[in-house]
């Protein structure tokens, strides 16, 4: 969820998120994390990495079949508050509508990774 949070931008008084389209289908950030992650994963486990960099590889394509549905999540989310008007002023549908554009316009990706997956 972290990731694809590092693409958006939003205040409170703002109508809608700024949505980086750049860090949101390349995050420069994911290959650190993954990296990272993979690393602490064998420490906690005691064990030494057979293959290190297919298993970076591999968590690197998951989290971004993940990716488009924590856009999804927050479109929801952001339905929801909107209906209670929980910040008056602030157009969350609006919010909503842009997370709903990035899951689409991800989802194919995602569909591409699956497939990948499905087919080993």
């Amino acid at each position: 969820m972290f990731l694809s949070e590092t693409s958006i931008a939003r205040g409170l008084t703002s109508t809608k998120a700024q949505i980086n389209q750049e860090m949101t289908e390349h995050s420069p950030n994911l290959y650190g994390i993954c990296e990272a992650y993979v690393d602490a994963d064998y420490k906690l486990k005691n064990l030494e990495p057979s293959n290190r960099s297919a298993e970076i590889s591999k968590l690197m394509k998951e989290c971004n079949f993940f990716t488009p549905i924590t856009h999804l999540f927050w479109a929801c989310f952001l339905m929801k508050i909107g209906l209670i008007n929980y910040i008056p002023g602030a157009d969350i549908n609006m919010r909503a509508r842009d997370r709903l554009a990035v899951y689409f316009h991800l989802k194919p990706r995602s569909q591409k990774i699956y497939e990948e997956f499905r087919d080993k």
